[in-house]
């Protein structure tokens, strides 16, 4: 997901079984059939614990005897989420707004789909995405997603005025202030990011959210030492965050500390077994060691796992559209980075990719687009 992004935390089962009450169908359907219901139940159950999988398939089965149970349609909808399953999520949510959902139920998880497969721009403009019509709290809420989308297309003022607007319903939440200081670091803005971060650190100074912003922050202005203290501290109060383990495997492999990012590593792929960076970090580490094979082996696990996914998914991801454009490069297939590299130059056209592809060109013998 796009940097900065506030997504909803899961509901527990207490609050998420209040929330889908409240989809219960109109009155002129039938009552539920007590099969589905089972099903319902069982489902519900399997969600709460993590088993997305089997979630989906007792709600599938629920759906086959009523397809009108709407407290099942929005639960499919948040299990395929989880899973992973965008596109058919999406659906799914589309489905619950044709039976009569209420529009606040689904419209963070909505948003979270859409910008999960670069809708960016039908997130600030369609009118099932919009803050008008909801409750203020999640008005706020609605504001920084479209903050977020704002600032992957490249359009900052306007995600500042409306994390302004957030502030103006809730400003007694750190969300607000972290999502200034996302954007102001993308624009290279220290000291307004920190001022941002101060702010939301007097909010919620034990939050490891906010701890990985000040990480980040002084990992960016190079206090390399400072921003691993951060680090270590983010991972103090939540040992399996990963955008920190991540990072700190980055920074402890710039510092030629082999034997710790090798550790981080292995914190990371417990806590996230299939993200590509772990896979890209691990190349770095087995390439300094004079392991080809194994640098290859993970270059190839990168690619794996980022070349499936359709690229207009990842558009406005930068740091995956670099990762499997490097991937490739360094597996020696060129014209399988170009998409990416190219990807990535239209979002920062004086970035690190412009150097890259152009090295691929030169090697194709395309001197005049290398230049």
């Amino acid at each position: 997901m796009s940097a900065g992004q506030l997504v909803p935390r899961p509901l527990r089962r207490g609050a998420l079984a209040a929330a889908l009450a409240l989809c219960i169908v109109t009155p002129a359907h039938a009552a539920p059939d007590a099969r589905a219901a089972r099903l319902y139940e069982d489902a519900l159950v399997r969600f709460e614990r993590q088993d997305h999988k089997g979630a989906i398939i007792q709600l599938k089965n629920a759906l086959q005897i009523d397809r009108r149970m709407l407290p099942v349609q929005v639960l499919l909808g948040r299990a395929l989420l989880a899973d992973g399953q965008v596109a058919a999520a999406e659906v799914a949510f589309l489905e619950a707004l044709d039976l009569g959902v209420n529009r606040a139920e689904i419209v963070l998880p909505m948003i979270e789909a859409a910008l999960l497969q670069g809708q960016h721009r039908k997130v600030l403009d369609e009118s099932r995405f919009a803050a008008a019509g909801l409750p203020r709290p999640l008005q706020a809420q609605v504001h920084l997603q479209h903050a977020t989308a704002a600032a992957d297309l490249g359009e900052p003022r306007q995600a500042l005025k409306l994390i302004e607007q957030a502030r103006a319903i809730d400003a007694s939440s750190p969300d607000s202030w972290l999502a200034e200081a996302t954007v102001l670091l993308r624009v290279r803005q220290f000291d307004r990011a920190a001022a941002a971060v101060d702010k939301a650190m007097e909010r919620a100074p034990g939050s490891a959210v906010v701890l990985h912003h000040v990480a980040q922050l002084r990992h960016l202005q190079g206090d390399l030492k400072g921003a691993l203290d951060a680090y270590d501290r983010t991972l103090a109060v939540q040992p399996a965050h990963v955008e920190s383990l991540v990072a700190r495997a980055g920074l402890l492999i710039d510092l030629d500390r082999g034997s710790d990012a090798q550790a981080t590593l292995a914190r990371l792929r417990e806590a996230a077994p299939d993200d590509p960076r772990e896979a890209y970090l691990s190349a770095l580490l087995a390439e300094r060691a004079g392991k080809t094979d194994e640098a290859r082996a993970a270059l190839k696990r990168v690619t794996a796992l980022i070349d499936p996914v359709p690229i207009a998914y990842i558009r406005y991801r930068p740091q995956m559209l670099m990762l499997n454009g490097l991937a490739h490069v360094g597996l020696g297939e060129r014209e399988a980075a170009k998409p990416y590299l190219e990807a990535y130059q239209r979002l920062d056209p004086g970035g690190g990719a412009s150097k890259l592809l152009a090295q691929v060109l030169l090697a194709e013998g395309k001197f005049e687009l290398a230049i």
